[in-house]
């Protein structure tokens, strides 16, 4: 391949295909080990020897699917926005399609969590079940209204959502303040690890007022659905929050029509830093949770990860790997993240 070949050479970006495609089958072959594998503990051990359940359970733990649509969105947006603003568009009018198109899908994200979302258990009571009206009412043939807590979880359409509203902010900023690429492509890649380190004490901060407010009486209790964009299980802001500062950097990487050598110059040092975090992420949790003498073998086990992957039913099992390896309920985000940073620079 010639060094003087961009990506752009097409009329279709073949790595965000490429990463799009990897994204519909992560989430896939995730949700078949969630929900065929792992169901309960009797349905776990049936179906696959407890050997290959040591593998399977770190696949669930570390997948980065969720976050490749956030990063694959943002990416799209982003060249998308810059390519506009270039061509005379004014700023204006590059932004509003992003926020009317998130808008429209945190309308139907909330419409979905109170009508046809599937039971789960609730954040705050996993003995307590939260129904969604159609389903619930054709299962009990009465009419059952969903519970306030329907409205707090995060799916994908809010993911998505969120993501576009960040970009967008950023986008915003960007077209403002033209500041030189470089700069551009050095302070996100800051911001993106440096999220990606501190996304669980960030969550944390956030989860304290969404349990306080949800608890709370008339319309204080109001309050705890901004705050769920922040806090609440599985797709929240701090947990994608690094995939969409990358989607960004991404998408202006593109927008300057680099070579695929500027391109694995500028993603090389990424991927390396990514290794390296993981790495001590996986040595940390190692040492302070298992104990130096832990043995290798014997890591499964001893992190129980097995027992909270087999033992919970699917809606409460991010939060009980979270603990088990991470200490916070449910964002393991470094790992998520560097995982997917090797995925796409390395």
């Amino acid at each position: 391949m010639k060094t003087t070949e961009t990506p752009l050479d097409s009329k279709r970006i073949v790595s965000v295909d490429f990463f799009r495609g990897l994204a519909i089958l992560g989430v896939v072959l995730t949700h078949c080990l969630i929900y065929g594998v792992f169901y309960s503990t009797a349905n776990a051990l049936a179906t696959v020897p407890i050997g290959l359940l040591a593998v399977l359970s770190p696949i669930v733990l570390i997948s980065p699917m969720a976050g490749l649509f956030a990063f694959i969105s943002v990416t799209a947006n982003t060249f998308t926005a810059l390519r506009r603003f270039e061509n005379g568009s004014s700023a204006k009018n590059v932004i509003q399609p992003l926020l009317l198109t998130s808008t429209v899908l945190i309308v139907f994200h909330f419409v979905f969590s109170l009508l046809l979302k599937n039971s789960s258990a609730s954040m705050f009571d996993p003995n307590e079940t939260l129904d969604t009206l159609i389903p619930a009412s054709i299962r009990q043939s009465e009419w059952i209204l969903p519970k306030f807590e329907n409205l707090l979880f995060m799916d994908a359409l809010a993911m998505i959502a969120i993501s576009g509203f960040t970009a967008a902010a950023v986008i915003a900023i960007l077209l403002k303040r033209k500041p030189p690429r470089e700069r551009v492509l050095r302070i996100l890649a800051i911001i993106g690890f440096t999220s990606a380190v501190l996304s669980p004490y960030i969550w944390y901060l956030f989860w304290i007022p969404f349990e306080y407010f949800y608890h709370a009486e008339g319309v204080l209790r109001l309050l705890s659905i901004p705050l769920s964009f922040f806090a609440a299980r599985m797709h929240c802001l701090p947990g994608i929050f690094p995939f969409i500062i990358f989607g960004l950097w991404f998408g202006v990487l593109l927008h300057y029509k680099p070579t695929y050598a500027e391109v694995r110059q500028k993603t090389r040092p990424l991927a390396l830093a990514s290794l390296i975090l993981l790495i001590v992420f996986v040595g940390v949790k190692l040492l302070f949770t298992l104990g130096r003498e832990t043995a290798v073998g014997a890591f499964f086990e001893k992190a129980g990860l097995i027992t909270a992957v087999a033992e919970n039913s699917p809606d409460v099992l991010t939060g009980k790997i979270g603990n088990a390896f991470l200490d916070y309920k449910t964002l393991p985000t470094g790992f998520q993240f560097f995982g997917a940073v090797l995925i796409f620079w390395g």
